[in-house]
């Protein structure tokens, strides 16, 4: 069952937002849309749903495939098919289902999602694929800045690691739109061990420490963290020295560090773990109040 069957021509009640409505177009792949948020946003959220459809459609096609002995290298379908754009659209799907349920955002888990930004390079924002905002108990706003990649590669001589790098950086030092609540996130889908061990294992070195040189000792403990997280260190402080310079020191980039995460989803994946769980919400959301009322019991 696709998420638009669950969603489509359904109303939403979101506490303390107005109604979202839903709907979807089979022809097209549908469409999610969320309506209405009052007072200070007026926003229309869209997310594309795109269904992967079958490359052969005629079950008989198969036998007809031949192969050319000369052939002797291809590209796979997913670097030729625009894998990376239909994860990014499932990933854009994905937060606007957690804000028609008014869901907890992964890492802002004391807030709920109450806005979701796409494309927002026209804010200001250098990282620019997902804004996520949510409020907490206390009313405070705190963003989510996310940087949407399928696969991604630590290093410093990866050009597209170092831009993402770069832009978290441009984002964090830019004070006007940074505030000390908020978190950036790099969001893969399924992200190997080497980064979501290693990688983030020196983001929660950095996440523990008390202060700069209070990570820098971590670093220097022999056996505390790995030695390809402190390569990854190496590798993130040469992309932002370029940025600045200059040589940059470990301490230095440690306040950036604390506020970034990775966030792995297994959207767009035969696995598909995320999305069963949002399509579970949605469907309980999806409940008519007279239906819920009913399965309560009586006092």
């Amino acid at each position: 069952m696709e998420l638009s069957e669950l969603t489509q021509g359904k109303c939403f009640v979101v506490p303390g937002l107005s109604h979202y409505h839903a709907c979807g177009n089979p022809r097209t792949g549908s469409s999610l849309y969320a309506l209405g948020i009052p007072g200070r946003l007026t926003l229309v959220l869209l997310a594309r749903i795109v269904k992967m459809a079958n490359p052969i459609d005629n079950p008989t096609a198969q036998a007809e495939l031949t192969i050319s002995p000369d052939t002797t290298h291809i590209s796979s379908p997913a670097s030729t098919g625009g894998a990376g754009n239909v994860f990014e659209q499932h990933v854009d799907a994905y937060w606007l289902a957690q804000l028609l349920v008014g869901g907890i955002a992964p890492i802002l888990i004391d807030s709920s999602i109450v806005q979701v930004h796409f494309q927002t390079e026209h804010l200001g924002w250098r990282t620019d694929d997902v804004l996520v905002v949510g409020q907490n108990g206390s009313g405070q706003l705190r963003k989510l800045i996310c940087q949407v990649k399928r696969t991604f590669t630590l290093s410093a001589v990866d050009e597209e690691c170092k831009q993402a790098i770069r832009d978290f950086w441009a984002d964090f030092r830019n004070a006007k739109l940074l505030s000390s609540r908020d978190c950036f996130a790099l969001i893969t889908q399924r992200g190997t061990n080497t980064l979501l061990g290693h990688f983030g294992g020196l983001l929660d070195c950095a996440h523990a420490a008390c202060d700069a040189s209070d990570f820098e000792h971590r670093l220097a403990t022999p056996g505390l963290v790995s030695g390809k997280a402190i390569q990854y260190c190496g590798e993130v402080r040469t992309i932002i020295g370029e940025v600045e310079g200059r040589d940059v020191s470990a301490g230095e980039i440690w306040p950036f560090l604390r506020v970034l995460h990775v966030l792995s989803l297994d959207l767009a994946t035969p696995t598909r773990q995320h999305e069963a769980t949002l399509k579970s919400l949605l469907a309980y959301t999806a409940i008519p109040s007279s239906t819920t009322q009913s399965c309560r019991p009586h006092n």
